[in-house]
């Protein structure tokens, strides 16, 4: 018998307008096992997902929100648009699309690796040292929950000065070992593992280097979402991304995806910048952004790759309604919200962490708790606007949620159970 569950549309703005992400309340209707006829499950087959209905010109959405004005605009939106345009079919509207997804328990049971992606301009040192220093917190909560992790590390440094994407742009780097004041070498692996004794000492002794990689050129234009997509990509980078794990990518910025995420080209999209600063300062980093820099992009990407792997984009920057952060952060140097890499965090219902904070243990403790529970997950191509059924077979009593992108349930189920999902992606 299957557990077949209609999921009434939420309440709310459209997803990409809003801050937080739909939540779903679900109704549960015990059917009759002819009901799940016609549903065939198979325990070993990916995700597979399928178009099977046309646009509803009822509900078109172009995410153009005509109240956007202070404090959410401009800082948060580009002019008038409260939605990021990535280069493609920027004026066009969006339509619903039906998919369904077959997912296999267990997706990823007790495995997860971790991508560092990582802010390496020289701005930035203060809080690499902060984010070694708490690094234990993450990793204590993977440990109590006997998970098998493994991290890997890479820049948001992605094009060089005249915007061509560099050769090594996605490459995770080797991790160092710090013998004396100035004596860093190699350990001779890019993967720090759970059985490594000393990973967060490499972790601590690598990232005191970052701040000066490159000869001190730093990120430039940080691009940590296009950095994610060539990453995944790199089959150099192969030992990074197992088969059967979760992955979860941890971004921290103290700017936005290409530093403003289209944000700062004219001074009446800067907003309110640190008195007495030139205004020239802000609009030169102006850099359009392209589809590589869409989260969509990135989870399509990881979607087609790997479509039973559940996937969290967690983010350190500066948080959207945080204005105190903002001058904290724009006293020192011309700084932007991380609106974009937040988006990513949104979509993926992952942790958002704040970047100016003096300690990062409680952050870094949430992030390893929400990296824990995305593996009793689930991960749609979206995070839909709306679910209109969830079957599991067989029936095990478990009650699913939905957040973000993910499907949760309580309890887990049990291994051996398939899980099928149609909702509506906006597209």
């Amino acid at each position: 018998m299957a557990l077949y569950l209609g999921i009434r549309e939420h309440e709310g703005v459209n997803r990409m307008l809003s801050s937080q992400y739909k939540k779903f309340f679900f109704v549960a209707i015990l059917m009759g096992g002819g009901l799940a006829l016609g549903v065939a499950f198979n325990a070993c087959s990916a995700a597979r997902f399928s178009k099977v209905a046309e646009s509803d010109p009822a509900r078109i959405s172009t995410g153009i929100n005509p109240d956007c004005e202070e404090p959410n605009c401009p800082q948060f939106c580009e002019g008038t648009r409260c939605e990021p345009c990535y280069g493609e079919n920027c004026d066009q509207p969006k339509f619903p699309v039906h998919y369904t997804s077959n997912f296999s328990i267990p997706v990823a049971p007790n495995k997860v690796d971790l991508l560092m992606i990582l802010d390496n301009s020289g701005s930035m040192a203060p809080e690499h040292k902060k984010l070694a220093q708490r690094l234990g917190n993450l990793i204590d909560v993977l440990n109590n929950n006997n998970v098998d992790w493994q991290i890997c590390y890479t820049l948001t440094h992605v094009v060089d000065g005249t915007g061509a994407v560099k050769p090594d742009a996605g490459a995770v780097r080797e991790w160092y070992n710090n013998e004396s004041l100035l004596n860093f070498t190699p350990i001779g692996s890019k993967v720090l593992r759970k059985d490594n004794p000393n990973a967060k000492k490499y972790f601590a002794d690598t990232l005191k280097t970052l701040a000066l990689w490159d000869f001190g050129l730093g990120s430039g234009y940080e691009q940590p979402v296009h950095a994610g997509l060539l990453a995944i990509d790199r089959t150099d980078n192969a030992e990074c991304f197992r088969s059967d794990a979760a992955l979860a990518m941890v971004v921290l910025s103290d700017e936005d995806e290409n530093s403003c995420a289209g944000r700062c080209q004219t001074t009446n999209d800067v907003g309110a910048p640190y008195p007495g600063r030139n205004l020239k300062l802000y609009t030169d980093q102006f850099r359009a952004l392209t589809p590589n820099n869409n989260p969509e992009t990135l989870l399509a990407r990881i979607q087609q790759k790997w479509p039973q792997k559940p996937f969290t984009g967690h983010s350190i920057g500066i948080l959207r309604d945080d204005r105190a952060c903002y001058d904290a952060q724009d006293k020192d140097h011309p700084a932007f919200y991380g609106h974009v890499v937040q988006i990513l965090s949104d979509i993926t219902d992952a942790e958002k962490a704040n970047i100016c904070l003096g300690d990062y243990a409680n952050q870094l403790t949430a992030i390893g708790q929400r990296t824990v529970k995305s593996l009793r997950s689930v991960s749609l191509r979206c995070a839909p606007e709306s679910v209109e059924a969830i079957i599991i077979t067989p029936n095990s009593g478990s009650t699913p949620t939905v957040s973000g992108n993910k499907v949760y349930f309580n309890p887990p189920l049990p291994e051996g159970t398939n899980v099928r999902v149609d909702y509506v992606c906006l597209e």
